[in-house]
């Protein structure tokens, strides 16, 4: 049973399966392992179900599994006031509400933390030194650059970005960028337009999430030599994607993506594309023959 559970995390089928343990039995055995693999099949089990069963342990076994079963429960507001309105009647019920406030008012707190962390960060890039780095991963809270957060911010030169959702024109106009790495779900528009000495550029969309790329994301980006992107399933980059960039001469597209028609004859300075597992490869291909004759370098695979 323990190890039924653990697997029905990754299937929906066994999950349902799982349902017919007898969750009592494992509870009075003690597979501690088998009740935290159960709450991790996503609400599958009620808390009005797992309860009861905890209710038979001794006081001290009960609060110490009520306080488990609340802090991994995958909570959402559906749930939470179901639990509130069956718990204000039930046995040991203000012992579990106490439980469920005391789980949400920790996590309010850390929501709070994180977004005092975030703001203190965003003001601490504008006294950075010329020049400098900026690392931007875990920090954000919530994991978006807001709109024009960055805008202007001229003591950059290269940039690390791991976030959700990079919102319109957030890091546009930062005179001294030359080289970016970033991976976001959501590319906003213009989101680094109009970086004067911007030469590199890596954008990769979610792996797991259909992503957006906004139009004219390196829009007036006239120095703009290498761009390597990511293009995720159900995506397609289209002919106002990047914007114009005449001095663009390298182009390396992997992913499951889809390149709209016309979308790559719009760089006159290209002198080679690597494609990498994209929709209607050979199409994309020999619109660039077509296009570029000898002048391009192509290298093409169907895998990634």
């Amino acid at each position: 049973g323990e190890l039924l559970l653990q697997y029905a995390q990754q299937d929906s089928h066994l999950a349902l399966l799982v349902q017919e343990l007898d969750i009592k039995k494992l509870f009075e055995r003690k597979c501690y392992s088998a009740f935290t693999a159960a709450l991790k099949t996503k609400g599958r089990f009620a808390p009005t179900k797992f309860i009861p069963y905890l209710e038979t342990f001794s006081s001290p076994g009960f609060d110490d599994m009520l306080t488990m079963f609340v802090n991994q429960y995958p909570w959402k507001e559906k749930s939470i006031k179901a639990a509130q309105e069956h718990f204000k009647s039930a046995p040991n019920g203000e012992r579990v509400l106490a439980a469920m406030e005391a789980h949400f008012q920790a996590e309010r707190e850390r929501e709070e933390k994180k977004k005092r962390d975030s703001e203190e960060f965003i003001a601490s890039v504008f006294t950075l030194p010329e020049d400098s780095h900026l690392d931007i991963t875990e920090i954000l809270y919530p994991s978006i650059v807001t709109e024009r957060t960055f805008y202007g911010l001229n003591t950059i030169s290269s940039l690390h970005c791991k976030c959700d959702i990079l919102e319109a024109e957030a890091f546009a106009c930062c005179e001294n960028l030359t080289e970016i790495e970033v991976e976001a779900r959501k590319f906003g528009k213009r989101c680094f337009a109009d970086c004067p000495n911007l030469e590199k550029a890596s954008i990769a969309t979610s792996r797991y999430q259909k992503g957006v790329l906004s139009p004219g994301i390196f829009a007036g980006c006239k120095q703009l030599k290498s761009i390597e992107l990511f293009l995720g399933r159900g995506m397609t980059l289209r002919k106002n994607t990047f914007g114009s960039l005449p001095n663009l001469e390298e182009l390396a597209i992997e992913g499951d993506g889809a390149i709209a028609e016309g979308a790559l004859r719009q760089y006159p300075s290209l002198k080679k594309v690597h494609l990498v597992g994209i929709e209607g490869l050979k199409e994309v291909k020999q619109e660039l023959i077509d296009t570029f004759g000898d002048n391009l370098e192509i290298t093409a695979s169907r895998k990634w």
